[in-house]
């Protein structure tokens, strides 16, 4: 293992006296962070101030539905802090504020709504967005629909029930309307199925990131694979200058020339992601979490991770300008497929299912629990995942690499 150990730090020591290439893999991921961190810090929540929404509310329905979007879902517990409602008399001053600015959204409860509700008609809700604040109004406009969703599916269940009495004689039709009236608020509370849906747990009194840490994460992680990819190139190189052919002929076992040179791929990507992390808890004051362990644990599975497929992409490619031209577009490719150039908020389902498929979105994943004040326990998933992935990375292309070069 020393012998192997000392490969490594050889391949460190020539890698380092690269100028452009450690320019390249340390000074461009800080400066990257900086540039996305500060350019979309007002499309992320604040940790210096919470995310409010001001919405312009209408009634024109005056109805029991209409009472209890109101007071039980965009002033409930749930979403009180968030939205700062203000009502109006008509639309057409609900629009004025929307368009003034001074509203996100105007939410109008149109005519008729609570008895659409009741009965069998479709009734929408009408969400108004200010187009300088399309997130806030998406927020709204996913509340509305949630709502009238699931308002429209008690009708329904109340309707089977009412006419299932009635044909029993159970309930007199008289007492039907009434009966629906009350019924459909209290089936089950509103408030266990109307809110947003993070895609983050948060701990108790715990602070989502904002753009600066988040991209801490995507970009330092991004420029990991960079670096794995960069260091597995180099074995390339060692052949085509016959370097790899001189420590073949050394009195060194080929499996430990090989194993070094792996594990020197593994070092490059650990050293670059603990300079991306020192460098933006001190210059950006970014938070990585409060669970050394955890950090600890995430760090090296995702260093292990991306190096083992750096070294699955070192065994594939034939020559260096392959290596040059396919491994940052797959780095590029999964950071941007695991939502790190931009969080997929709002997106449909199968989006975020596929985002997984790319061991970026493990990482993300796994930081971001730690940024929002989770512990070990919390990010087990992501750092077995990880680990999992990085061991049949690397397996694969010792296999392939000890291949290529007769390795006995």
């Amino acid at each position: 293992m020393r012998k192997a150990l000392a490969i490594a730090w050889k391949d460190l020591l020539v890698l380092s006296r690269d100028f452009i290439s450690f320019i390249l893999l340390l000074a461009m991921p800080l400066l990257l962070i900086l540039v996305l961190g500060t350019a979309f810090g007002g499309m992320f929540v604040s940790n210096a101030a919470p995310f409010q929404i001001t919405l312009a509310f209408v009634d024109q329905d005056n109805g029991e539905m209409a009472r209890l979007l109101r007071d039980e879902v965009l002033q409930g517990p749930d979403l009180k802090e968030m939205i700062r409602l203000r009502t109006f008399a008509s639309p057409d001053e609900a629009r004025q504020a929307v368009r003034a600015g001074s509203a996100a959204a105007a939410l109008i409860v149109p005519s008729g709504f609570s008895q659409a509700v009741l009965g069998e008609n479709e009734s929408k809700l009408e969400v108004l967005a200010s187009p300088d604040s399309t997130i806030k109004a998406g927020v709204i406009r996913s509340i509305a629909e949630a709502f009238t969703t699931e308002v429209m599916a008690r009708g329904a269940m109340v309707r089977l029930t009412l006419a299932e009495l009635l044909s029993r004689n159970l309930i007199q039709p008289q007492e039907a309307a009434a009966a629906a009236a009350r019924w459909v608020p209290e089936l089950q509370s509103l408030q266990s199925q109307i809110r947003i849906q993070r895609e983050q747990e948060v701990a108790p009194g715990a602070q989502l990131p904002g753009a600066m840490a988040y991209y801490s994460i995507s970009m330092g992680v991004m420029y990991v694979l960079f670096a794995a990819n960069t260091a597995g190139g180099s074995i390339l190189t060692e052949r085509r200058t016959r370097t790899l052919l001189r420590l073949f002929s050394a009195p060194l076992e080929r499996r430990t020339v090989l194993v070094g040179k792996l594990l020197g791929v593994f070092l490059l990507a650990l050293i670059q992601f603990l300079l991306v992390v020192a460098f933006t808890a001190l210059a950006y004051r970014v938070s990585w979490g409060s669970s050394i362990p955890g950090l600890a644990l995430m760090i090296l599975a995702t260093v292990f991770c991306l190096a083992g497929l750096g070294a699955l992409l070192a065994s594939l490619y034939r020559s260096e300008s392959q290596a040059a031209a396919i491994g940052p577009a797959v780095a590029l490719l999964l950071t941007f497929l695991a939502g790190g150039m931009w969080v997929f908020t709002g997106g449909p389902q199968w989006l975020d299912i596929l985002s997984h498929a790319s061991p970026v979105r493990w990482s993300i994943d796994g930081f971001l629990t730690l940024m929002s004040g989770g512990g070990l326990a919390q990010i087990l998933l992501p750092i077995g995942v990880l680990l999992g992935l990085g061991a049949v990375f690397f397996g694969i292309g010792f296999l392939r690499i000890r291949k290529n070069y007769d390795v006995a």
